[in-house]
């Protein structure tokens, strides 16, 4: 699972926003990543649906993520409902940033109280991603075609294999972690939607085949979607009593117990 959670990074870094009309489709996106960058606030909303043959047994699996992000004041939440076959989770979390540090507060399965751990990481510093984002933006291919929903333009944008494999390495030195195992079958193919003020409103992309089979593992089924919503419009507050009541645990904890 956190190999398809570092494909959706990379899918997440491909996020920008068009709305210059003479420009080439190319040149429409490379403007727009500097506009995207001067989004402060947004909501959004995460869609992933997986079916998997694991040793000959078919796993379902679906993550619903609503969420909002105050890239500004460096504070967001999460609603994450999953559905893994038989079983159905729904999660509540928030995070924010404070003196350098990454707080999150989680929601337990049971709804009933919060953990808190801290992380003497400032977020924004575990990763950078404008230099991963700066390989993807120099590397992919892009095109205007019809689209399938009124009023938004539809983009193709595709990176080739070979490009994401500089990506996934950069990622993987980035964060520390291995994600050698992690093999690319072809090009990243995905559909952006683009609304008349020049954003990105909704992305899509299928990447049933972009991965190659792990040993037992199939994938059957992997769609993403991505909708997003009330740029610079979004306020996200952490509740009072969520921060007071919250146990702490450290990530060492959390590892053992996770």
């Amino acid at each position: 699972m956190k190999k398809i959670i570092t494909l959706l990074c990379v899918v997440l870094l491909l996020v920008v926003g068009c709305g210059n009309k003479g420009l080439s489709p190319q040149e429409v996106f490379d403007k727009a990543s500097e506009t995207m960058s001067g989004v402060d606030n947004f909501a959004i909303k995460l869609g992933l649906e997986m079916e998997a043959t694991i040793d000959g047994e078919k796993q379902n699996i679906a993550i619903n993520i609503n969420g909002k992000s105050d890239v500004k004041n460096k504070v967001s939440d999460m609603e994450i409902a999953m559905n893994l076959g038989n079983m159905t989770f729904n999660i509540k979390s928030y995070a924010e940033e404070v003196d350098g540090k990454t707080i999150t507060y989680t929601q337990n399965i049971l709804g009933d109280n919060y953990t808190k751990v801290v992380d003497e990481t400032a977020s924004s510093e575990m990763i950078d991603l404008e230099e991963i984002s700066k390989i993807i933006n120099s590397s992919k291919e892009v095109k205007k075609i019809k689209s399938d929903i009124e009023d938004l333009d539809k983009y193709e944008v595709t990176v080739a294999r070979e490009d994401l494999d500089d990506v996934f390495a950069s990622i993987g030195t980035l964060t520390g972690e291995d994600i050698s195992g992690l093999e690319i079958n072809s090009d990243l193919v995905m559909y952006a939607y683009i609304n008349k003020d020049g954003y990105v409103s909704k992305m899509s992309i299928d990447m049933t085949d972009l991965i190659v089979p792990e040993d037992g593992v199939e994938y059957n089924k992997l769609l993403l979607t991505m909708e997003f919503s009330d740029l610079n419009k979004t306020t996200v507050t952490i509740p009072e009593d969520v921060k007071a009541n919250a146990v702490e645990e450290s990530e060492e904890e959390i590892s053992v117990t996770g």
